[in-house]
């Protein structure tokens, strides 16, 4: 009976895309599953009450689709080529289920309510989990179910969404969640892309101000970080010798820097190695928890804290610190909560160590550095039709190897790092343009131009393709269609909610 109802087929309809936009944080089974059903749902909806002829609006996203089917379509049944298509089936699907559900506020409220506490239990689930391993914490535990990227990204979209379809203190609260989370998983990314956008919402004389506030900040952060992170002029003499009278060893051609501070200088390998048993029971020469040796990682800790390497430097570490060491913390930031100030110093240092050396390896910007560059070379030499999506890593690699890049295999084996890079390799620069005008299509709408929050979806994912092969996970694709959709609904497009 319920069934013969189109409410009801409404109403199940709408409940199975808020498990999509549930397992948008937290589950790509959730992801999967109701998308099925929400589909499922949303025709026997239509069928029901009158399939209607789809607007212009809702043909890009599939039409996006059969253009990333073509390319991919001469390497069948490579694997690449398969997994490539099975990814992209939300361009395919959920416009459609959208369209034959078209969504109310009420949806809209719903569904962004359901993404805000998926993303609320996984912030719980990825502090328990950090919990646990504490002293020793990275980033990505607080985002145990997808990438720090993608829930850098998730968090600034459902932020503004609750500005627009929210009221009272409730949006405040959320935004304020968000930063602190942002905060947490170290995403850079996400906080730049939000310093850099949010100020599109403001009117245009706070725009101005917020300009120049972020001027300011960039300034201000470049002298903080020059003064801070990277090292300071070299004293004219070494001393030979600790104040215990043992001999210390210098590596003058190791740029390795903690804090401004040159890692393989003032090393006494006596006293440290003397010094530790004192204070651990783990050999000095063992791995620590992320499987890595332990002295070099006591080295790095004491140049993060600008001591000498030698037993007056072990002496002034408090036990809480050795138990870092032991956990795998190499830098005194990683211990502060939130440890933001530790991703920014390794941003820092990698570009040092890899602007002295060559060496991109273990390095996430450098990494990126080095296969953007191979990849521009490959296109190069394949400007037209590119070099199909079963021959690009395997190019890519050959590529990086002629060239003589440092990369090691593992890493030389990805691909680009780099969405538009990654669109013109498998089919060429022409296929690219293509995609470039499907995607600024919503543009020349002025439904689409009218919503600011369009506006800075538009921005932020752009700029997110430049760092990120974002369409190349499954939580990748659905967050770039879901939003594409969201943000562009009439509901939204009237503009910001008062």
């Amino acid at each position: 009976m319920a069934f013969a109802i189109p409410g009801n087929l409404r109403q199940f309809g709408v409940f199975c895309l808020g498990l999509m936009a549930f397992g948008l944080p937290t589950s790509n089974t959730l992801m999967s599953v109701g998308l099925a059903l929400g589909l499922f749902f949303s025709l026997a909806y239509a069928l029901r009450s009158g399939i209607r002829r789809p607007d212009l609006a809702y043909t890009l996203l599939p039409a996006l689709f059969v253009l990333m089917a073509m390319a991919v379509l001469p390497a069948l049944p490579d694997a690449a080529a398969l997994r490539e298509l099975r990814l992209k089936i939300p361009f395919l699907l959920l416009p459609l289920a959208w369209f034959w559900l078209k969504p109310q506020r009420s949806d809209l409220r719903l569904w962004l309510w359901l993404t805000a506490i998926g993303c609320f239990l996984s912030f719980l689930a990825g502090s328990f989990h950090s919990f646990q391993l504490w002293p020793q914490v990275q980033p990505r535990h607080f985002s145990p179910y997808i990438s720090n990227v993608r829930m850098g990204t998730l968090l600034l979209f459902c932020s503004l969404g609750f500005f627009y379809l929210d009221s009272g203190w409730r949006p405040y609260v959320f935004l304020a969640f968000s930063i602190l989370y942002l905060l947490f998983l170290q995403a850079m990314t996400a906080l730049m892309l939000g310093a850099i956008l949010l100020p599109v919402l403001f009117s245009p004389r706070v725009r101005i101000i917020s300009a120049f506030a972020l001027l300011l900040s960039i300034f201000t952060l470049g002298f903080y970080t020059r003064k801070t992170y990277l090292p300071g002029p070299e004293p004219e003499f070494y001393p030979k010798f600790s104040s215990e009278g043992h001999p210390y060893q210098y590596d003058f051609n190791d740029p390795s820097i903690e804090n401004g501070n040159y890692v393989f200088r003032y090393v006494c390998p006596y006293e440290l190695r003397r010094e530790w048993p004192r204070r651990s029971q783990i050999p000095i020469d063992s791995n620590h928890a992320l499987d890595y040796p332990i002295y070099p990682t006591l080295i790095r800790y004491l140049s993060s804290r600008g001591l000498r390497k030698d037993a007056e430097g072990m002496k002034a570490l408090s036990d809480q610190e050795i138990k870092a060491v032991e956990s795998g913390v190499a830098n005194c930031l990683e211990l502060e909560t939130p440890a933001i100030r530790a991703r920014w110093h390794e941003l820092i240092r990698d570009m040092h160590y890899y602007l002295k050396t060559g060496n991109p390896n273990h390095k996430s910007l450098p990494i990126r550095l080095e296969l953007w560059k191979g990849a521009i070379e490959l296109l190069k030499k394949e400007p037209l039709v590119g070099l199909g999506i079963d021959s690009l890593r395997p190019a890519l690699k050959k590529q990086l190897q002629a060239s003589d890049s440092l990369l090691n295999d593992h890493y030389s084996s990805l691909n680009p790092h780099n969405q538009w890079l990654f669109l013109a390799m498998i089919a060429g620069i022409p296929y690219l343009v293509i995609w470039l005008l499907f995607w600024i299509a919503p543009l020349f709408w002025k439904a689409f131009r009218s919503s600011r929050y369009f506006l800075f979806y538009f921005c932020a994912m752009s700029l997110a393709m430049f760092t990120e092969d974002v369409l190349d996970t499954q939580a990748g694709v659905a967050q770039f269609v879901w939003f594409w959709l969201f943000t562009s609904n009439p509901f939204i497009s009237e503009g910001l909610k008062k």
